[in-house]
């Protein structure tokens, strides 16, 4: 149990300082180029995507589930691996041009050409890789992650300095994948042979999880796609970077959060009274992080653009506006997965893929939209109504309806502080202070004023509420654990 905990604590730490590495370097390189050089790879980016999930072989999973890894096993998940990825740059190879053509951009094809050689390199890497993470032994991979990382940066961003263009990220990606398969063999003495001893075996394994790829990345994807289509590069560059942007306080905040307090409701699942408190606790808890950021983010776009990317992106200010929202969606459906899967009925999740597709995308297909702004608005509240409904589906179902509306009544100081926050900042007006400090009075304005009303409601009567006094008991009893195992500090 231990050494799992450690494992956890350092994959969340490499996650952590792989993204800050990751965004460090979007602002730089957002400064050095312009949109259209994002919207270049990101367009190969998306069509080598879809096709390399027709070659997912699952291998490393694959490896670390079964009993035991011999060699025949982890070579011949190597060998699958390498030769499906191996055919993937054939197909890309001969297919670039005729891409190139259908889209009408002659320089996709060198761009297309040069991703598919780096992804097979990828593929190359040395499955020992699998077997340290086997034993749980993740500190040589994290180490070589981060140095691959850097050195994917220094390359891109002095690339770019010189003039490059998409190039530079080009040549970050090459960097980073040469590092990676190179140190792999560094860092691990497993040499791997081509075999397919157990090929029909771990080919049923990578069926289904082929299936659920193709679903995952076509759902996650397609509202790029339809950019990528009707939209030129520039704006299919900023549609990807402003949605990457607002993607990151979900991905590294509100999930990590959610999961160990979520874990807990499996423990209490049988107990229908404790299931509930505990069950609206957890989510009132997300709501108090998920609300604001997406609120105060939506707030100040327009000013957190230009100070994070640059004068050549505020135009689309906007876009990172509306993504913002897909944090409380994020939330919402997080906390709806959940809770299903605590009582065993994955089959939800997967018929609420299917829902959500078609309240999202049919409407933006039968409408048309030619304009990337209310293209985003419509599929960020699309997709808002449709993580609600999944949410209600998931709270009527295992708490009942009545709770259903207690809940919709708990969310009301975290809704009123917002908008009182929102009101507050929007009346300071536009001051000439400057791009940064502008943004930051907006943003400590904001935060300052959502947290005073906040509490100011909860001693006015909410902290009676049964989820958010049990919320504060327990904040305060594990302030005074930390405080009292760190006594120096």
């Amino acid at each position: 149990m231990a050494g799992a905990l450690h494992s956890s604590l350092l994959l969340i730490l490499r996650s952590m300082a792989l993204r800050g590495i990751g965004l460090i370097s979007t602002v730089i390189l957002a400064r050095i180029l312009g949109p259209e050089d994002f919207g270049i790879v990101a367009l190969a980016m998306l069509l080598i995507g879809l096709l390399e999930i027709l070659v997912q072989t699952g291998s490393d999973q694959y490896v670390l589930r079964a009993a035991g890894a011999d060699q025949k096993l982890v070579n011949t998940a190597w060998t699958l691996n390498v030769a499906l990825r191996g055919m993937l740059t054939l197909v890309l190879v001969l297919a670039a041009p005729i891409l190139g053509r259908l889209y009408g951009k002659p320089e996709l094809v060198a761009v297309l050409w040069s991703l598919t050689a780096i992804m097979f390199v990828d593929s190359l890497k040395n499955p020992g890789l699998w077997l340290l993470q086997r034993e749980q032994n993740y500190g040589s991979i994290v180490r070589l992650d981060l140095l691959a990382k850097l050195l994917s940066v220094a390359v891109a961003v002095t690339a770019a300095l010189s003039g490059a263009a998409y190039w530079a990220l080009i040549a970050g990606r090459a960097v980073m994948a040469l590092t990676q398969a190179t140190g792999s063999y560094v860092i691990h003495a497993y040499r791997p042979r081509l075999s397919l001893a157990q090929l029909r075996r771990q080919f049923g394994f990578s069926l289904w999880l082929l299936l659920q790829s193709l679903f995952g990345y076509t759902r996650v994807n397609i509202d790029a796609f339809l950019v990528s289509v009707r939209f030129d590069n520039s704006q299919l560059g900023a549609f990807h970077t402003m949605k990457y942007l607002a993607f990151i306080p979900s991905e590294n905040l509100i999930q990590p959060v959610s999961a160990p307090l979520l874990r807990e409701l499996s423990v209490v699942r049988d107990e229908p009274q404790r299931f509930q408190l505990l069950h609206n606790a957890t989510f009132l808890a997300l709501a108090f992080l998920a609300m604001p950021l997406a609120a105060v983010l939506f707030s100040c776009a327009d000013l957190l653009v230009p100070v994070l990317l640059g004068a050549g992106w505020v135009e689309y200010s906007e876009l990172l506006a509306w993504f913002s929202i897909l944090i409380a969606a994020f939330f919402l459906f997080n906390h709806a997965t959940r809770t299903c899967i605590t009582f065993g009925n994955a089959r939800a999740t997967f018929l609420y893929e299917l829902f959500a597709a078609a309240v999202i995308f049919i409407p933006i297909f039968v409408i048309g939209i030619d304009d990337l702004t209310a293209f985003t608005s419509l599929r960020v509240q699309l997709e808002l109504v449709a993580s609600f409904c999944f949410v209600a589906y998931s709270i009527t179902n295992y708490t009942g309806f009545k709770n259903f509306l207690r809940l919709l009544a708990g969310l009301a100081p975290i809704a009123f502080s917002c908008a009182v926050a929102e009101f507050a900042t929007q009346s300071l007006g536009d001051r000439d202070w400057g791009a940064f400090l502008n943004l930051a009075i907006a943003l400590v304005a904001w935060s300052l004023c959502y947290l005073a009303v906040f509490v100011g409601l909860l001693l006015l009567g909410f902290r009676r509420v049964s989820e958010w006094s049990f919320l504060i008991k327990r904040g305060g009893n594990e302030a005074r654990r930390f405080l009292a195992a760190n006594p120096g500090d």
